[in-house]
């Protein structure tokens, strides 16, 4: 009952969150939603590829190809007014103390590097155990901001366990810490990009816990919640790993959910962990460097030009209904990040 209760929680809390994003005027469109995405172009070498037009894009819905009703091309976005929301997150739930010591001394470096000057205004917060905390306010001026993380005094925690209280009560406490972000930017207009620093979030299979039909359908209602809510925000999560290449690469084991979930019974909390929510996201997931401070440099920087592309979606008579995405330029060796589907919005 608990675990039900729990997840429920989850739910009502990620449900809420969707219900008060941000909606697009022709959201209600009788021949469907209008849906909003944030899109990168890179080269093979990682440069940013700006300049593209909107001629250059095709989008695929579920194999079909479906017309642009939106363009716009944002270079040097992050100057434009309410192009972007950035946001840093601290993993303080996921970590042990002498980690998080490690993260707060990168990121102090990667807010005083170029003599404390941020391309952007960028917020801080860090998701602990026991709540949501904005750590000073949002700002350009990094030698201000570190000066305020400096005076940040986290609760002191052990290392984290794998038992399974431990690591379902960190799970629930990590999906919670993302839907109370979502919500606190939600009235801001634009793409919001989300740079957690963390390990990862606990990985839980359905064979850990006993699933029950109606736990499995709590977590096909969260899977979509969350799915929805963060298309709505237009939000893209970059995760940076602080323990870099000193650290397991667990990606063999989170890369299977990757695969969008289509049936109830086929849910697990593995779907809503932070790598896989990442890459459905458009975001990648950056494990190959000790150097945090730079990997979070690089994630702003990245973040300078996107494009955003509007289409109308597919609407869908039965529940939970997922579509596919594939975003392609016509350009040859062009990498293009974009989020990999939705969920239809149900017939009125």
């Amino acid at each position: 009952m608990r675990k039900l209760l729990a997840v429920s929680c989850l739910l009502f809390v990620f449900a809420k969150g969707s219900a008060q994003a941000q909606q697009l005027p022709a959201e209600s469109a009788a021949n469907g939603p209008q849906l909003r995405l944030a899109v990168t172009a890179t080269d093979k070498s990682g440069q940013l590829v700006k300049g593209l037009q909107q001629s250059d894009f095709t989008i695929l819905d579920n194999g079909n190809r479906v017309k642009l009703d939106f363009f716009y091309a944002h270079n040097g976005g992050l100057a434009e007014p309410d192009s972007e929301s950035v946001v840093v997150v601290i993993d303080a739930i996921n970590v042990y103390f002498n980690l998080l010591s490690q993260e707060r001394t990168q990121i102090e470096t990667f807010l005083r590097s170029n003599q404390g000057y941020l391309p952007a205004p960028i917020s801080i917060a860090a998701v602990t155990e026991k709540d949501l905390v904005w750590i000073g306010e949002t700002s350009a001026d990094g030698n201000k901001l570190a000066e305020e993380l400096d005076q940040w005094q986290p609760h002191l925690q052990p290392r984290p366990t794998q038992s399974d209280a431990d690591m379902q009560e960190r799970w629930q406490e990590s999906v919670l810490g993302l839907s109370k972000i979502l919500r606190h930017v939600g009235d801001q207009p634009g793409r919001k990009l989300l740079i957690w620093v963390s390990p990862g979030w606990p990985f839980i299979h359905s064979t850990d816990v006993q699933a029950t039909d109606p736990l499995l359908r709590m977590w096909m209602d969260l899977i979509v919640a969350t799915s929805t809510n963060l298309r709505k925000e237009q939000a893209t999560i970059e995760v940076v790993e602080p323990e870099g290449s000193a650290h397991v690469d667990f990606s063999t084991i989170w890369r299977p959910n990757l695969k969008p979930v289509k049936k109830w019974d086929r849910a697990e909390p593995a779907d809503v962990t932070l790598q896989v929510l990442a890459i459905q996201s458009g975001g990648q997931v950056v494990h190959s460097s000790n150097d945090v401070a730079g990997e979070l440099a690089q994630c702003l920087t990245d973040a300078t030009s996107w494009y955003t592309l509007t289409f109308t979606g597919q609407l869908s008579d039965k529940p939970n209904m997922w579509h596919d995405l594939q975003v392609g330029v016509d350009k040859p060796n062009i990498v293009v990040h974009a989020g990999n589907g939705y969920y239809a919005q149900p017939q009125p």
